[in-house]
């Protein structure tokens, strides 16, 4: 499955009673840019949601960033500040 496609199916666009979760999300970016399994894409978006959440705010690239960087981490990548720009 290609990764752009992963991306899709773990961030949801809009909630079950249709409010927008979503908000500037460059999906090309994340397919072409980030080197992840689908299992790391699932825990990325799922750490994404979480730090939306704590904000009050919608799901944005900045929380995508942040939780991938520190999946990617976890598997010994790391990401510095700028090499990601989107």
């Amino acid at each position: 499955m290609e990764r752009s496609q992963l991306w899709r199916l773990a961030l949801l666009e809009y909630t079950p009673q249709g409010e927008p979760l979503l908000e500037g999300i460059d999906w090309e970016f994340l397919a072409n840019k980030l080197n992840m399994t689908g299992a790391d894409i699932k825990a990325a978006t799922l750490s994404a949601a979480f730090l939306a959440r704590t904000q009050g705010t919608r799901i944005t690239m900045r929380h995508v960033l942040q939780a991938a960087r520190r999946e990617m981490a976890k598997h010994g990548v790391v990401i510095r500040l700028g090499e990601w720009e989107v």
